[in-house]
């Protein structure tokens, strides 16, 4: 993941964002293929469909995190932006990314999700491929895909901290030298305005007084 982390763009990263699409497509075809091919592994004792996929269960509440961090996406939002060519960086480009994304996204969660839990039902696991044996050559496949994008997916949150720091120390680097500011000026300021509104309100209670 370090050599993916070092571009200060996320442009490098546009072949490999494609691998990564392609397999999660793999990962949805597969999970699909694998409840249409191959019998419940692991049949609920209760078939009824209020238990099924109505009931709400203990441990629903500790699950609502993995539902918000789903769709975290705004903190690479700029960064994405900035990647598309100079030609098509504009909002309606954009509007059209970002719809088409999250809309590829819902639909692969949803097909995951629906279908891993068609094949197991209430048992089914919380990483839905380790429900499968492990002699499962296309279920292995899938799990070393769903690794490859994990691993895909990790530079972009540090590219995104790289950036804010960039930003952040570039600014006050800005302030520093625009504004004539050196380490002991700054804190002789502090202690004036310390002693100013110290004795702006020594001269309040006295008034009061």
């Amino acid at each position: 993941m370090l050599p993916l982390s070092c571009p200060r763009t996320m442009k490098p990263l546009a072949k490999f964002s494609f691998v990564s699409v392609l397999s999660i497509v793999f990962l949805v075809l597969v999970v699909i293929y694998l409840y249409f091919s191959c019998a419940n592994p692991h049949p609920s004792e209760d078939t009824s469909f209020y238990t099924n996929w109505i009931e709400i269960r203990w441990g629903f509440i500790e699950s609502l995190g993995t539902f918000v961090f789903t769709f975290v996406c705004q903190h690479t939002v700029n960064l994405a932006y900035e990647s598309l060519p100079q030609s098509i960086q504009t909002p309606q480009t954009w509007r059209k990314v970002s719809t088409y994304s999250i809309t590829l996204a819902t639909e692969s969660s949803l097909a995951i999700g629906i279908f891993a839990y068609l094949t197991f039902g209430s048992q089914t696991p919380a990483d839905v491929l380790m429900g499968y044996p492990s002699d499962l050559t296309l279920a292995n496949i899938a799990r070393l895909l769903l690794c490859l994008t994990m691993i895909l997916t990790f530079p972009l949150p540090f590219l995104t901290c790289r950036e804010m720091m960039v930003l952040i120390l570039t600014d006050a680097h800005e302030f520093y030298h625009t504004n004539n500011l050196q380490r002991y000026n700054i804190l002789w300021s502090l202690e004036r305005l310390f002693v100013c509104h110290t004795v702006n309100r020594l001269i309040m209670i006295l008034n009061v007084e």
